[in-house]
């Protein structure tokens, strides 16, 4: 959304997507010392629920749409992993992205929380 606008108005010579996770927030146990407010810690306990249908859950959705959304944008993507089998499901997860165009559905979509951030500790 802002890559270009940093890119051409700005001129910042790199731009990077990080976080798909949300700090652990979209993962299936979120880290108790997370700083989004009680809002948004309750429309991601929505979404874990609302993507429990689809294939990974909302983990490897979040990590889809960062990957399609990096590619399309032209710009690399930042993922912490702590284990080597988050890897191999992270190259299951771009292999499935670039063949499925829909990437499971819109599960935050009319959510009030949508593209909403906070302060970074």
């Amino acid at each position: 959304m802002f890559g270009p606008l940093f890119r051409d108005r700005a001129q910042v010579q790199q731009v990077l997507n990080a976080s798909p996770l949300s700090m652990g927030l979209l993962t299936p146990k979120p880290p108790l010392w997370h700083p989004a407010p009680e809002g948004v810690v309750i429309a991601a306990k929505r979404a874990r629920k609302s993507a429990e249908t689809w294939a990974g859950a909302l983990p490897n959705l979040a990590l889809g749409f960062a990957m399609r959304h990096s590619l399309t944008a032209g710009m690399p993507l930042a993922v912490g992993y702590s284990a080597l089998v988050e890897v191999h499901e992270s190259i299951r997860i771009w292999r499935q992205m670039r063949e499925d165009a829909n990437g499971g559905g819109r599960i935050f979509d009319g959510d009030t929380v949508k593209n909403y951030s906070w302060a970074c500790p």
